[in-house]
């Protein structure tokens, strides 16, 4: 995607404080994720009170969680052998990896192909 595509995404994109939400607070922090699909405007909703790494479940991804959830979000813009090569290197690369070079490595191979 490029910047333009990006900007043109988040005209989109509204935040909205809802009281049930607050309500829980500080105990409890929790929001509603929903999204419209321009293709056909099917509407998905998730709504999430203990997202990993927050303060009430700081212990975060385990490595397969980690990896599964690479694998869920890349499957319809990488091959099963290019989400290994990038997996690979991010965990088993050198301490000299640096981040910008999987993120180009990544969006090399999707650069072809639109993101849905």
């Amino acid at each position: 995607m490029t910047n333009d595509e990006v900007q043109q995404l988040a005209e989109h994109i509204y935040l909205t404080e809802d009281e049930k939400y607050n309500e829980l607070l500080p105990d409890v922090r929790g929001g509603l994720v929903r999204v419209k699909k321009k293709k056909n405007g099917e509407v998905l909703e998730r709504e999430v009170f203990h997202a990993h790494g927050d303060f009430d479940a700081p212990e975060g991804y385990s490595e397969d969680e980690l990896v599964d959830k690479f694998r869920n979000v890349t499957y319809n813009n990488l091959s099963g052998t290019e989400q290994d090569r990038l997996i690979d290197k991010v965990l088993r690369g050198s301490e000299s990896l640096m981040v910008s070079e999987i993120f180009r490595e990544y969006f090399e191979h999707v650069s072809d192909r639109r993101i849905v």
